[in-house]
């Protein structure tokens, strides 16, 4: 989203909104789509069919108070002295979507080579990428002329896309009760296996200490036990 800097009165898409600016998009593009989407009642939203260098003229002579560009294509355009004479373009808020290229290849992918084709493409793109071919070519063909500094993000700019603590209370606490029953049910898990080894050691003193006082009477017992026996066998005998 690209404004003239002589406008500071809002810092983002949705100021812009409030503040009743106009909004120039490209008819029938992703843009136009989500802008209107996303505020469904603003009326102040206008759709041209030229390029993206009309777009920018109409934000220079004053037809428009924002526009929608690609990436690639604002930073060609900042650059254009015929578009941009005095470096007024600039950016605002954050980027409204990231759109993946490339995906049309898949829709025949078992039918034809297009996946062969975009893979022998991207090879010899990475090749004239690394040994700076690809560069140099935007270098010439692009931006000739660095007229205007590289933008940098300002502090109101990032400042948006930082989370306040209010604004993550929900996740905090989702966090929390998920810790909390994750104790829960570790202690209820735990305590029947504590209860059980404090039964089974009380059990077991328990038995000790009737066993141990009895022991040499239980000896004397069975040595008469015996005995009685031996003198049972005698007796059967003679």
């Amino acid at each position: 989203v690209v404004q003239a800097k002589s406008q500071n009165s809002f810092t983002s898409l949705r100021g812009a909104v409030s503040t009743n600016k106009k909004i120039c998009v490209a008819e029938g593009s992703a843009d136009e789509d989500y802008v209107r989407a996303t505020y469904p009642r603003y009326s102040n939203v206008l759709s041209f069919l030229g390029g993206p260098e009309q777009r920018a003229a109409k934000l220079r002579d004053g037809g428009c108070d924002v526009v929608t560009l690609a990436k690639f294509e604002y930073d060609f355009l900042r650059q254009v002295g015929s578009v941009n004479p005095d470096c007024y373009m600039e950016t605002i808020g954050e980027p409204l979507q990231n759109v993946d290229a490339g995906w049309m290849v898949l829709n025949d992918v078992k039918d034809s080579c297009t996946s062969l084709i975009r893979d022998v493409l991207g090879l010899w793109t990475l090749q004239m990428e690394l040994d700076g071919t690809l560069r140099a070519i935007v270098k010439k063909g692009l931006t000739p002329v660095e007229r205007c500094a590289i933008e940098t993000m300002s502090a109101g700019h990032s400042s948006a896309s930082q989370l306040k603590l209010e604004n993550m209370l929900g996740i905090l606490t989702v966090h929390a009760a998920g810790v909390f029953t994750a104790l829960v049910f570790h202690f209820l898990q735990g305590a029947p296996k504590a209860v059980r080894k404090g039964i089974q050691k009380s059990r077991t003193l328990g038995a000790i200490r009737r066993v141990s006082p009895g022991r040499r009477g239980s000896h004397q017992s069975d040595e008469v036990s015996a005995g009685k026996v031996a003198a049972w066998v005698d007796t059967q005998h003679s």
